[in-house]
């Protein structure tokens, strides 16, 4: 698999999810930005069928940061680099003091980092705290939005937005999340709920404060 995966193509792989700024009363979701990401199933399955990496978790994680290094060798290309936008991208934190994505820093420059966001997720910041304080310090410094990914919501009491010191929270809509409704953040405007793909998501969001989504169930205006 690692060697089907040093020389593939991830451009078939790659899927954009809008974020969707949506209010009570807009007349639609409007694009925030899009997360670029590697859809791992069809990319295992391609790679070596009937694989679930997921099962051994140091494998996930050698091949991850393998994906993640042929992500960013794809994302240096300029024409690449040029049209990314508005986008977000989710990597291992180790891969972010690699080459390749210092020259994707270096070629956006000021106004194309001031457009992206850098998802970073809780397992990282939980396994190697000084290594994400230094990279959320450094990159937020350089001019990107850093988000943190708190899946369901569950380690909101033990990672409390003002320790974490992000611009952005992503949590993952589930019928647990409301019961941690004491535990969002003062800001709601930091909030990124995941997995809207039912009105009742949305409709818990609205009534949380929350106006970023991602889901099946939003389809963005313009």
């Amino acid at each position: 698999m690692e060697r089907g995966l040093g020389n593939a193509s991830l451009a078939r792989f790659l899927v954009h999810r809008p974020v969707c700024r949506l209010a009570p009363g807009d007349p639609g979701p409007e694009i925030a930005w899009e997360d670029w990401e590697v859809a791992w199933p069809d990319l295992c399955e391609a790679l070596l069928p009937g694989s679930d990496p997921s099962l051994s978790p140091a494998l996930f994680r050698r091949l991850r940061r393998l994906a993640d290094r042929r992500l960013l060798l794809e994302l240096n290309r300029p024409e690449e680099a040029r049209r990314l936008g508005r986008a977000g991208l989710h990597l291992a934190l180790e891969s972010l003091a690699e080459p390749e994505f210092l020259r994707l820093d270096a070629a956006l420059g000021p106004a194309g980092r001031a457009m992206m966001v850098l998802r970073l997720s809780a397992e990282d910041a939980l396994a190697d705290p000084d290594g994400f304080g230094f990279v959320r310090d450094f990159y937020r410094a350089r001019g990107w939005r850093v988000a943190i990914d708190l899946g369901a919501g569950g380690l909101l009491p033990v990672l409390p937005a003002a320790a974490l010191r992000v611009d952005l929270i992503r949590l993952h809509w589930s019928p647990a999340l409301p019961g941690l409704a004491a535990a969002l953040p003062e800001d709601r405007a930091t909030l990124v709920l995941g997995g809207a793909d039912r009105a009742a998501a949305i409709g818990w969001g609205w009534e949380a404060g929350i106006t970023l989504f991602q889901g099946r169930l939003l389809r963005p205006r313009g």
